[in-house]
């Protein structure tokens, strides 16, 4: 996992990098929205903390460019009491995950990385759960295709065609797992836009 810390305080992302070496996740570090935005080019990002108050590009504006270049990059802001309303509109318009107020304490400052960590590990494991269910459910759509050219074939001892149940089957337990892959990406689409994540209209089957 790696977390990528953006200020413009040389001095503030050296103790972090000091601080948090025993953590379990890799650190970088950015002195500006643009060297954040290069490493974030070349790096998978995990979570992103920027300050908000910084030359060139605020904060704010940095993590919603990055809400919408790298979704799935979890974006905590730090910020003064004094920029209260401008935290709790990003995070109500879904541009961070979490905001902390400076100065922070070291505390408060893990509580959110291990959450934020932790709700990434959740919604990657829950995208490749619902990935797994698209492929069953094609798999078994394939079947029934393959079934239905078999109609008029297939007969019992008595000579009974038997297919239409089968097909009936099929068509029963695709309609089923439609309706639960339905609602996995209703699941889905709930949480990650609750943890500040755009969503995107991708996850079509």
């Amino acid at each position: 996992m790696k977390v990528l810390f953006v200020d413009d305080d040389s001095n503030l992302l050296s103790g972090l990098r000091r601080s948090l070496r025993n953590e379990p996740f890799s650190i970088l570090v950015a002195e500006s929205a643009k060297d954040a935005l290069s490493l974030l080019e070349k790096e998978d990002i995990d979570v992103l903390v920027a300050d908000d108050r910084m030359p060139g590009m605020l904060g704010t504006e940095l993590l919603q460019h990055v809400r919408e270049s790298h979704p799935d990059v979890l974006r905590i802001l730090m910020t003064g009491y004094a920029d209260f309303e401008t935290a709790m509109r990003a995070i109500n318009e879904g541009a961070v995950f979490r905001f902390l107020t400076k100065p922070c304490k070291e505390s408060e400052l893990l509580i959110a990385l291990h959450a934020a960590l932790h709700q990434r590990e959740l919604l990657l494991e829950n995208r490749r759960l619902l990935d797994l269910m698209r492929r069953r459910r094609d798999e078994v759509r394939e079947l029934r295709e393959g079934a239905s050219g078999l109609r008029g074939v297939v007969k019992d001892d008595s000579g009974a065609i038997v297919i239409g149940g089968v097909l009936d089957d099929l068509s029963s337990i695709v309609q089923q797992m439609e309706e639960e892959v339905q609602d996995a990406e209703r699941r889905l689409a709930a949480q990650e836009k609750r943890f500040g994540r755009q969503t995107r209209n991708d996850q079509a089957a």
